[in-house]
């Protein structure tokens, strides 16, 4: 008798495959559907997820990015020029059925000379390396 290997996983130790990973983080970041509701979808559709289960793979999805984010960090925060915005949004404030204000910071970084009229392209704007304007 013999046992197939394990289909790798995206996530140590966890059961969700790249499938249910991505339809998990597109549904929550993109679609802006909360953990609960996605873990009552799943009920009317005879699968079981806790929340705190969906959460912990939420949790491992960020970690799978860090290398990434600190890459783009890196870069975004090596310009002269640096744009943020800030942006106010209505959140959830758990277990008082009620919103509060929370802050969206954004930053993105802009090559072109001042007054330029070209669109920012990547990587030929970078090419010129960091402070030549």
């Amino acid at each position: 008798m013999a046992q197939a290997p394990a289909p790798s996983r995206p996530i140590a130790r966890s059961s969700f495959g790249r499938g249910l990973i991505g339809h998990i983080i597109v549904a929550k970041y993109m679609d802006h559907l909360p953990i609960y509701r996605q873990c009552q979808q799943a009920e009317r559709e005879s699968s079981e997820f806790s929340e705190s289960t969906m959460g912990d793979m939420i949790g491992g999805v960020h970690h799978l990015f860090r290398p990434l984010m600190a890459a783009l960090q890196r870069y975004v925060l090596a310009a002269c020029k640096l744009h943020a915005d800030n942006t106010p949004i209505d959140e959830l404030a758990p277990g008082s059925g009620k919103t509060k204000q929370g802050r969206l910071w954004v930053y993105t970084r802009d090559d072109r000379p001042e007054g330029d009229t070209a669109a920012a392209i990547w990587p030929a704007s970078h090419a010129r390396g960091p402070c030549n304007l």
